[in-house]
């Protein structure tokens, strides 16, 4: 799995976790933790941090629009030149 969609899944995931009582502290915690850095990773782009938001109530519907947002960026070329350095 490629690092872009890696990350709209877990995004996906998180959300879709989030609205379970039964979810624990630390799966809220690690997906707070996510969304916050690809926020960062999307300032400056207003659209795009819209795309987030409208991604977290319907990730299939916005998938394609997020994972084209987070390639953008470079969060690809970003988590490629981390996962060498590793």
């Amino acid at each position: 799995m490629d690092p872009v969609t890696l990350i709209e899944v877990a995004l996906a995931a998180g959300a879709a976790a989030g609205v379970k009582d039964t979810t624990s502290s630390a799966v809220k915690d690690a997906y707070d933790g996510l969304k916050a850095k690809v926020k960062d990773r999307l300032a400056g782009r207003p659209d795009a941090k819209q795309v987030l938001v409208e991604h977290e109530t319907a990730p299939q519907r916005w998938k394609e629009s997020l994972t084209s947002e987070l390639t953008a960026v470079g969060v690809d070329a970003e988590l490629e030149r981390v996962s060498k350095v590793d």
